[in-house]
């Protein structure tokens, strides 16, 4: 029961980022922006649930797809299907749930920054 109360704190995922390191390319579906997207939502899993580090979790991204692109700053809007499980030897409850996210480049550093939030109807 712990564990289902655990991924039921993802349902109320909102405006979360991240920023990464010296990037190149800006795109939904880019390694870089994937991986920002997966640390985003694990920092805020932890935080909402007040799950200690013993408590791992896996994501998957999805389903991904470009839904908006900022002509002037390239920034995109992306959705994604977002699959997590928790990884416990007794357990592996997973949860799924449709994410949005923004993801753009600053040209001045070259960082990328990623915005995850909840997919509403």
């Amino acid at each position: 029961m712990k564990h289902r109360l655990l991924l039921s704190g993802l349902g109320v995922l909102l405006a979360l980022s991240g920023c990464s390191e010296p990037a190149t390319e800006v795109a939904c579906d880019a390694p870089a922006t994937i991986k920002l997207v997966k640390e985003s939502v694990n920092s805020v899993l932890l935080m909402q649930t007040g799950a200690d580090d013993s408590v791992e979790f896996a994501y998957e991204l999805t389903a991904i797809d470009t839904q908006e692109t900022n002509t002037e700053t390239g920034a995109l809007v992306c959705s994604a299907d977002l699959a997590v499980t928790i990884k416990d030897e007794n357990l592996n409850d997973t949860l799924n749930t449709a994410i949005n996210y923004s993801v753009e480049l600053n040209e001045a550093d070259k960082t990328l920054y990623v915005k995850v939030f909840e997919n509403t109807p």
